[in-house]
């Protein structure tokens, strides 16, 4: 809006010199000679003015258009353009981002019930958590549906392998570390070795009681630090 309001002394002045060049030559050129009568521009050099100005007037209220089209098309409120910077980026299409965080092109985010506590051996199976990512609600990858980040906040996504979707998961916050663990169904009698393989790679969001901000994160059933 700034840049349209500086065009308008311009197209004022063209405006003038359009109308009435004569009246515009008497203001502001006549007062330098001693005789202006004598000086006076011909009817030619007149008709050229006003020519001349007419383009002017054009060329200026296109300027005005194009300055108004980018302005809008930035919307209301936008800062300047940011200026590159040397920061590599991605292409976040769907593939894309699921093969720079966890590796594969092709996921199921699954949402299962937060324990308090490990269920017992007799009732589910440890699966191995692979990799993990950091999620703010409010930017959520675009694999991530925001239906399964409720309330907002800070949240950990954990990916795990298996043949079917795992049941439950645990959290245990710290200072230093955060301890998750990840159970699937037993297909017939459990077993405490934790589940590292399987057809699918599953998705887990998990809800962190504060930000990650570089805490390790340990997987409960191998006690290894997940990348």
């Amino acid at each position: 809006m700034a840049r349209l309001l500086c065009l308008v002394p311009f197209l004022a002045l063209l405006l003038w010199g359009a109308i009435s060049p004569r009246s515009q030559w008497l203001t502001l050129s006549a007062w330098r000679f001693r005789h202006p009568e004598a000086n006076e521009p011909s009817d030619a050099a007149y008709a050229w003015t006003r020519a001349s100005n007419i383009l002017g007037v054009v060329l200026l209220v296109c300027a005005g258009i194009g300055l108004a089209d980018a302005s809008r098309d930035r919307g209301p409120g936008a800062g300047p353009t940011p200026a590159a910077t040397a920061t590599t980026t991605f292409d976040y299409t769907t593939p894309a981002a699921l093969l720079v965080d966890f590796g594969v092109q092709q996921a199921t985010v699954v949402t299962v019930p937060r324990l308090s506590a490990p269920p017992g051996p007799d009732t589910a199976q440890p699966v191995a958590v692979v990799r993990r990512r950091a999620v703010d609600a409010a930017f959520p990858p675009p694999y991530l549906p925001r239906s399964t980040l409720p309330g907002g906040g800070n949240w950990l996504l954990l990916g795990v392998r298996g043949d079917s979707p795992p049941v439950s998961v645990t959290v245990r916050e710290a200072a230093g570390a955060i301890t998750v663990g990840v159970f699937g169904a037993c297909a017939g009698a459990c077993s405490a070795v934790p589940v590292t393989g399987g057809a699918t790679v599953y998705l887990v969001p998990v809800e962190l009681a504060a930000p990650l901000a570089g805490r390790a994160v340990i997987d409960q059933a191998t006690g290894d630090r997940v990348p």
